[in-house]
């Protein structure tokens, strides 16, 4: 599977998966960066319904890689399947991070306003 190369600024913005509705009723935010350790669940694709933490991020070609979403390789070995955050919608968040904790408590400017032009 081949992807785009990200470039450093896109890749917060290309890597942000849609909170679950509890969580974005408790935290007022829609979209969060995803990280290693977060709890997803697949919304979309061959996978869908499947739930599990996310056990590797590639920030150079877009792809989230999660727990008990894999298949068989040509010589047997089970591979992890590549995902995009499009199909994903975060259930729980990994909050070990102070700077993950600060990005949460920090107001989000409203939808439709235009204070970034």
């Amino acid at each position: 599977m081949r992807g785009i190369v990200l470039e450093r600024i896109e890749t917060k913005k290309l890597l942000s998966v849609h909170l679950s509705d509890e969580l974005r009723s408790k935290h007022g935010r829609r979209s969060l960066r995803i990280r290693k350790g977060d709890g997803v669940a697949v919304i979309k694709g061959d996978f869908e319904g499947v739930e599990g933490t996310v056990m590797r991020v590639d920030t150079r070609k877009g792809f989230i890689f999660v727990e008990g979403v894999s298949r068989e390789s040509a010589d047997g070995k089970q591979v992890l399947v590549p995902l995009r955050p499009s199909s994903l919608v975060i259930k729980k968040l990994k909050l070990d991070d102070k700077f993950r904790q600060k990005r949460l408590t920090m107001k989000q400017a409203p939808e439709g306003s235009e204070s970034g032009k």
